[in-house]
């Protein structure tokens, strides 16, 4: 019986049909974009929102060396508070360092260390990309956020939604498709992510942080942090489309 010639790493294998695992077949299947709606475990951002109703945005965030993450936060709230805010986010459980700037215009810029990654912790162990950060996600007015990802199969979702569950944290399917064209970077985007990477932001550890290159390329930390997220999605979907043709 003939049996039909795979190519793997420049190697040729002959295939039986009857025998071909699920890795192999998973190759083919088409990338698909979920959106899913859920609402964060709770954390020190969510306690400030619940006790100052403050807004809370993670610009960007990293591993950090204990198994815990930095995030660069911005945080806007009543001027009167931020004192009491800052006091609030230094004395957290969660938080085993804070550098906190405090702004003339009622806002709040700084890095905070925490130990609690469960949302990185999650995403980690399941095989999918983000799309969308949730913990940069601003949240919607019944308290949920959307998270975008890219997955190459249902049971890579099935998985993802189990892992959600066992933390507590429940997950609404608001949209499952087939991964779409992300199109080509701008100039600018294109500019952007070679200086980024050159600069070693890409890097673990990184070389140079989200800070220091928006200093460089004279753009705020948050307009920035959204770009190369903008300009990260269109490279991840452009891959991604392309392994599973």
């Amino acid at each position: 019986m003939y049996f039909p010639v795979l190519v793997r790493d420049r190697q040729c294998f002959r295939v039986n049909p009857t025998n071909v695992s699920r890795e192999i077949l998973s190759v083919a299947a088409p990338m698909r974009e979920v959106v899913l709606s859920l609402r964060l475990p709770e954390t020190w951002t969510t306690r400030v929102v619940e006790k100052f109703s403050a807004s809370v945005r993670v610009i960007d965030c990293r591993p950090s060396n204990n198994g815990g993450i930095q995030q660069l936060v911005e945080i806007n709230g009543q001027h009167e508070l931020l004192k009491q805010i800052v006091e609030f986010i230094q004395d957290d459980e969660n938080v085993e360092d804070a550098h906190i700037v405090k702004t003339k215009r009622g806002r709040i810029l700084g890095v905070v260390a925490t130990t609690d990654s469960t949302m990185c912790k999650i995403i980690a162990d399941v095989n999918c990309f983000c799309l969308t950060c949730p913990l940069a996600s601003l949240n919607k007015p019944d308290g949920t956020v959307d998270w975008v990802l890219a997955m190459p199969a249902n049971s890579s979702l099935r998985k993802l939604l189990a892992k959600l569950k066992g933390h507590g944290i429940g997950a609404d399917i608001l949209r499952v498709a087939r991964i779409s064209d992300g199109g080509k970077l701008t100039a600018r985007q294109r500019h952007m992510i070679e200086y980024a990477f050159a600069s070693g932001f890409f890097e673990y550890p990184r070389r140079t942080g989200l800070r220091e290159l928006s200093k460089s390329l004279d753009v705020s930390p948050s307009a920035l942090g959204e770009m190369i997220r903008r300009a990260e999605r269109k490279i991840i979907t452009s891959y991604l489309r392309s392994a599973a043709a």
